[in-house]
C-alpha cells in the first residue's frame, strides 16, 4: 500500500469519524452555516473521476475533477477544481457529466486538498435553487459565463 494512499484514507476516515455502517450526518446544515464552514463553495460539472487503489484493488479514495461555472469561495479564480472523498456510506454519489453545487472542506492531513461528503450539503445543480438564492451573486464566473 502506498504511504500517500494510507494517509489519504486515514484523513478522509477522520473527516467521516463517528459513522457506523450507515451514514449518520444528522440534519444537514442550513445554507448559511454550510457556506460558512466550507472552504470552497462552487457550481461545477464533473468531467473526470479517478480512484487511488491499494495493492489488492481496494479503493482508498476517489478524485472528482470539476469544470467550475461559478464560485462563492475557495477556488482561487480558476476554472477547475479537484475534490476528494473516501468510498463509504457518506460518499457523495457524483456522476460524470452532471453539474453540482459543491460545499467542500480543506483537509489538513491531505495537504489542504478539498474533500466532501453527503453531510456537507452538496447537491445536484437542479436541486440547488434555494441555496443559489441565499448564496447571492458568485464572486467568480467561469470564463464562458463572463461578459
Amino acid at each position: 500500500m502506498r504511504f500517500a494512499g494510507v494517509v489519504a484514507a486515514a484523513a478522509l476516515a477522520v473527516a467521516c469519524a463517528g459513522r457506523g455502517t450507515a451514514c449518520e450526518c444528522g440534519p444537514l446544515p442550513d445554507t448559511y452555516l454550510a457556506a460558512a464552514k466550507a472552504d470552497a463553495v462552487f457550481v461545477g460539472r464533473v468531467f473526470w473521476i479517478g480512484e487511488d487503489t491499494d495493492t489488492d484493488g481496494t479503493v482508498m479514495f476517489r478524485e472528482y475533477m470539476f469544470r467550475i461555472s461559478r464560485a462563492w469561495k475557495g477556488t482561487g479564480g480558476v476554472d477547475t477544481a479537484i475534490v476528494y472523498d473516501v468510498p463509504n456510506d457518506c460518499s457523495y454519489p457524483f456522476t460524470d457529466g452532471r453539474e453540482y453545487l459543491v460545499y467542500a472542506q480543506s483537509e489538513r492531513l491531505l495537504g489542504g486538498r478539498l474533500v466532501t461528503s453527503a453531510c456537507l450539503r452538496t447537491k445536484p445543480f437542479g436541486e440547488a435553487a434555494d441555496d443559489l438564492v441565499l448564496l447571492g451573486p458568485p464572486s467568480y464566473l467561469g470564463h464562458w459565463l463572463r461578459k
